[in-house]
């Protein structure tokens, strides 16, 4: 059967306004410039209303907050929740195209060792290897070209997107999702000079990652030099950031792309990284920290702190030094035309510098 306005209202746990047409049927989501007659779109932000105005969208979710603080004048009827955003993901994952995913059991071109154990209701993909004493519990999800080395463990409904490696003794948690070439277990970046060369430290820790964690694409977690890496439960990492050796990584961080934290770092809860930023080995960042992208962080900081800049320190200020570098070159004018005005001026009418 198509899916009303009535559906969408039920899904959304709210009731439709009494003049909206229940029945209406809807046919997907889109963005709300470009939304038709059979979209339901989202009002996330105040910059949106202008194109609010004129979209085609059958309706429109929009926060409670938002219609408080504006008025809003459109025709598609508005879907007022608490929270715009997750409302509409939950309209995202009920209107998203079947997954394109392994079929239930073993693809007959994967490798499995003899002595591993899948549970019966893993979907292996082909291509997947599956080295010596491997677990892969119940429900996990391994899409072609995954490699599990030897003695690992993965969680139940952990989703392994393509090329995917773990190397041995890893231990993943339940629901850990893993993009396309993610890495972990690689050997830590560890070296020692002799004199002549540059001599390889041996990495025999492992790396764990615990339940609810995502990995992004390309993204690498390095093992230990001994003992554990550490990814703790329910953290967020974007493409292309790289974990170094013996960190141990909070729950609930954000790391977004292209960030790289040294080895034997330690977050707390909820910490945030911006793109690009560096974090420096050996350092500890407190609860809720949060750093600016393009940083460079070579202090432990406080919890709650905000940080920013190269080298990063409070936001506040290197906001306030990037306003008076903006100034400079006026400054540097209005100097010169004092010093040519001193150079006409009697000697005795100087100022005493």
């Amino acid at each position: 059967m198509p899916t009303t306005l009535r559906d969408i209202a039920s899904i959304l746990g709210i009731q439709l306004p009494h003049d909206a047409d229940a029945d209406r049927v809807v046919t997907g989501v889109a963005e709300i410039t470009d939304a038709g007659p059979g979209d339901i779109a989202l009002l996330g932000s105040s910059k949106y209303l202008a194109p609010a105005a004129t979209t085609r969208a059958a309706a429109v979710v929009v926060s409670r907050k938002l219609l408080g603080q504006h008025s809003v004048r459109i025709s598609p009827v508005l879907l007022a929740v608490d929270n715009a955003d997750l409302s509409f993901a939950k309209l995202l994952e009920y209107f998203a195209p079947e997954a394109d995913i392994p079929d239930v059991g073993v693809h007959p071109m994967a490798f499995v060792d003899k002595s591993a154990k899948v549970d019966p209701s893993a979907r292996v993909g082909p291509f997947v290897s599956i080295g010596k004493r491997v677990t892969i519990a119940a429900g996990a999800v391994l899409y072609p070209s995954v490699t599990i080395g030897d003695d690992c463990s993965v969680g139940q409904a952990c989703v392994f997107h393509p090329a995917v490696v773990i190397r041995h003794r890893c231990v993943i948690g339940n629901r850990v999702i893993l993009h396309g070439n993610a890495v972990v277990g690689a050997d830590g970046f560890g070296y020692r000079f002799d004199g002549k060369q540059h001599v390889k430290i041996p990495q025999i820790g492992t790396v764990v990652i615990e339940d609810d964690v995502e990995i992004g694409a390309n993204s690498c977690i390095d093992r230990a030099k001994t003992g554990v890496t550490r990814i703790g439960r329910g953290t967020k990492i974007d493409n292309l950031v790289q974990i170094g050796h013996n960190c141990n990584i909070g729950p609930l961080n954000v790391f977004t792309a292209g960030c790289s934290i040294g080895g034997s770092v330690t977050t707390g809860v909820c910490v945030v990284i911006g793109g690009h930023a560096a974090v420096r080995d050996h350092l500890t960042l407190a609860d809720r920290t949060q750093v600016a992208a393009f940083s460079g962080v070579i202090n432990n900081t406080k919890p709650g702190e905000i940080i920013g800049g190269y080298h990063a320190h409070d936001l506040r200020q290197t906001l306030r030094e990037i306003a008076t570098f903006e100034k400079l070159p006026e400054l540097v004018r209005r100097v010169k035309r004092i010093e040519d005005r001193e150079k006409k001026l009697p000697k005795d009418q100087l100022l005493d510098t």
